[in-house]
């Protein structure tokens, strides 16, 4: 088979995997879309340094809501703190 030959076929072929119904499965099945943290199992996730397990979505819901408070408020207390200075100057 040739280059040119093999680039045609693959790129037939990659169009046909990535229609839509495939790409929504994949969301879905993955728990991305419609939102499911029980989609993947624990004993399925892959652990390292940087990655942590949370027992309940209620919890990192809102873990990650206090996280998103604190940089929201740590970010406008820099802003207000860059523009007294831009004032005072």
């Amino acid at each position: 088979m040739e280059k040119h030959e093999f680039v045609q076929l693959y790129s037939q072929l990659y169009d046909f995997a990535l229609i839509p119904a495939h790409c929504s499965t994949a969301f879905a099945r993955s728990g991305i879309c419609p939102y499911d943290p029980c989609a993947i199992k624990n004993r399925r996730i892959i652990k390292n340094n940087l990655s942590t397990t949370v027992s309940s979505s209620k919890q990192s819901i809102q873990t990650l809501s206090n996280e998103l408070d604190s940089s929201l408020r740590s970010n406008n207390e820099s802003i207000i703190q860059r523009n007294r200075l831009a004032r005072s100057n």
